[in-house]
């Protein structure tokens, strides 16, 4: 009984937010549902619920509402906030999801790919993140790192010596909440792309 009360919060967001988006699942409308989630989500692991469950929850009533072929949710990106931030950037920039190896996500306007991940300096080494990146064929003219503390060690640097491409990246805590790139500085948002550096290509 004790659980009842999360369990049912998680079930009644579901719904709600199946609600709001309806079954046409507009551009806008859809814009809405991600960028409500993360607030949702606060307040349901505030009650001790993982985010395991709250995105169970989440497919299941969005499947019923016909509303998973807009939200790509469901099967990319290595957690549940990776998956909603590739989200935002594809409502807010018309980005498209590129589902790379390694349970990592990007998205990619054509010019730009994204890589979105937590810390990913930490978790693969350049040449593996080259690797990745080489395989998705991507030809564009740059490469975001939307990952926290990524133009640390030299990271952000050997990587554009690799793939020989500029390498966008901070040493911050990054934030896509607004749909944009942005560091999050003392609670404080900083506007897009402020804190974020270029890391250009050495060619010798």
């Amino acid at each position: 009984t004790a659980l009842k009360s999360p369990y049912t919060f998680v079930e009644d967001l579901a719904s709600a937010v199946g609600s709001l988006a309806g079954d046409c699942g507009s551009v806008d409308d859809m814009a809405k549902v991600i960028s409500s989630i993360p607030d949702a989500i606060r307040m349901a692991t505030g009650l001790g619920i993982g985010t395991k469950l709250i995105g169970s929850s989440l497919r299941k009533k969005l499947a019923k509402k016909k509303v998973l072929n807009n939200l790509e949710i469901a099967t990319y990106g290595n957690d549940l906030t990776t998956r909603l931030s590739a989200e935002r950037l594809r409502y807010k920039r018309g980005d498209r999801i590129i589902k790379l190896d390694s349970g990592l996500i990007g998205t990619s306007n054509g010019d730009t790919l994204s890589i979105i991940s937590h810390s990913i300096h930490t978790k693969l080494k350049v040449q593996e993140l080259a690797d990745l990146i080489n395989d998705t064929g991507f030809k564009g003219s740059k490469i975001e790192l939307l990952s926290c503390r990524s133009a640390c060690d030299n990271y952000a640097q050997n990587l554009a010596n690799i793939v020989k491409k500029p390498i966008i990246a901070t040493k911050e805590l990054v934030n896509l909440t607004n749909g944009v790139p942005e560091v999050m500085i003392n609670d404080v948002l900083q506007g897009p792309y402020k804190f974020y550096d270029t890391f250009e290509p050495d060619f010798d």
